[in-house]
């Protein structure tokens, strides 16, 4: 398992999007090809990618509304790849880039198992999110999902 120093950090691109998509089934997230290609669209330089041995293992997104509200999203790392720093510095990188924008306001969604690692950098609680989930249904093989 590599430490931060073998690690390299790059903007996160179009052709990382299937690793990151793995990291979303991985932590039990619903996003599609189509959410990440919309926050790529959006921000390109301000979404960034943590990269080890040519594997994607972490991945952050920014997403500024005006010059007055940045969001930080999809802070996701590897399992195997966690308690090393990455997400640390993926978040540092993300709010590096939001301040450069002049941005006001930097808010974010916190799962519980990144609520440590955000309050080391001073986020604060506002309110409790409520996940709700249940079976999926059987889908035909013939539906086109992602557009």
């Amino acid at each position: 398992m590599p430490n931060l120093s073998d690690v390299h950090f790059e903007c996160l691109q179009e052709k990382h999007l299937e690793e990151a998509l793995e990291l979303c089934r991985m932590a039990g997230w619903n996003q599609l090809k189509a959410d990440w290609m919309r926050l790529l669209s959006h921000e390109p330089q301000g979404c960034f990618a943590a990269i080890s041995n040519g594997e994607l293992i972490g991945t952050v997104t920014t997403t500024r509304f005006d010059a007055s509200l940045g969001w930080i999203g999809m802070m996701l790392v590897h399992s195997e790849h966690r308690r090393r720093g990455l997400a640390t510095e993926l978040m540092r990188m993300s709010i590096q880039y939001l301040k450069l924008q002049e941005t006001g306001c930097i808010r974010l969604d916190a799962t519980p198992a990144g609520e440590k690692v955000y309050r080391q950098l001073n986020f604060e609680g506002e309110w409790e999110i409520d996940r709700w989930q249940r079976p999926a249904l059987s889908i035909s093989a013939d539906i086109e999902l992602e557009t």
